[in-house]
């Protein structure tokens, strides 16, 4: 019944008065969805002592619009069945230089931001990395590596991971948050992914 709480909040952030607040009521839905998350099956922290039968698993994916990455963990129930929990999720809103990019460096963008964002947890123990995009696979191929792909490989050299293919349909959280508008890259995110600083990116509005 998650859009019965929601219903109000959206009609609020649709307001065109300036610097309304929220109605007594709608503090009251926002404080049941908060409730509703927080006490969410589907999330969960990291069980770092299940590493090795459980390893966290880092999903990926890039559109023209965002980048996501999703740190995701199979944990068993109190009856010993296993499910697998959101852990973490984060996307991020292309720049006009990745919008333009190849799938490769779009979903290697992906891997490097989550490589940074999840590091304290990956470190700990081998990891499953999943991607729909097969052209991951031949990264360790590239020859005369530079800017990016040079970053990439830096980082990769600290950690121990498996990497997996799945298709778009099975990617379903990763999917979505990188099709939707995400916030924008900050100054270090930038310096991490080798795209320059102080470019001022065109209006959305404008440009379209």
């Amino acid at each position: 019944h998650l859009s019965h709480y929601t219903a109000s909040l959206f009609e609020a952030a649709n307001r065109n008065t300036p610097n309304w607040q929220l109605t007594k009521a709608e503090v009251m839905d926002f404080i049941a969805v908060r409730r509703l998350f927080l006490k969410s099956p589907s999330i969960a922290y990291p069980r770092l002592d299940t590493l090795r039968d459980y390893p966290l698993r880092l999903y990926l994916d890039w559109s023209k619009k965002s980048i996501s990455c999703i740190l995701a963990q199979v944990q068993l129930d109190s009856k010993g069945v296993p499910h697998e929990r959101l852990l973490g999720c984060q996307g991020r809103k292309n720049p006009t230089s990745l919008k333009e990019a190849s799938s490769t460096r779009g979903e290697s963008s992906a891997l490097l931001l989550g490589l940074q964002k999840y590091r304290h947890f990956l470190l700990l123990a081998p990891f499953i990395c999943l991607s729909d995009n097969l052209s991951l696979y031949y990264l360790s191929s590239l020859k005369n590596l530079g800017g990016h792909y040079h970053r990439l490989f830096e980082h990769l050299s600290d950690f121990s991971f498996y990497m997996y293919s799945l298709t778009s349909s099975q990617n379903i959280v990763s999917d979505w948050v990188s099709r939707q508008e995400m916030p924008p890259l900050s100054k270090s995110e930038r310096e991490l992914l080798s795209i320059p600083c102080g470019i001022p990116e065109p209006d959305s509005e404008s440009s379209s």
